[in-house]
């Protein structure tokens, strides 16, 4: 007969700062590699703009000047004065 170990033993172990490292790398890369492309786009957008909304007018603006040429930064200044 096979035993199995119980689930509820199993989840209440207590991990080491290491283990549990090891575990995110581990469940991270997992998820990666069940995302497709599209996925990848969706979360990496979801989460940038998660991350900008605790920006403050400055600190956004600043973020544009630093991704943009001089043209472009000048266009869409204009364009959010309109």
């Amino acid at each position: 007969m096979i035993s199995l170990s119980n689930p509820a033993k199993t989840t209440a172990m207590q991990l080491t700062d290491s283990q549990r490292y090891r575990l995110i790398e581990f469940i991270a890369d997992r998820y990666l590699d069940s995302m497709g492309g599209r996925d990848l786009e969706r979360f990496f957008l979801d989460v940038q703009r998660d991350y900008l909304q605790e920006y403050n007018d400055d600190e956004l603006i600043g973020a544009m000047e630093d991704i943009t040429n001089e043209d472009e930064y000048t266009e869409i200044l204009e364009d959010l004065a309109k």
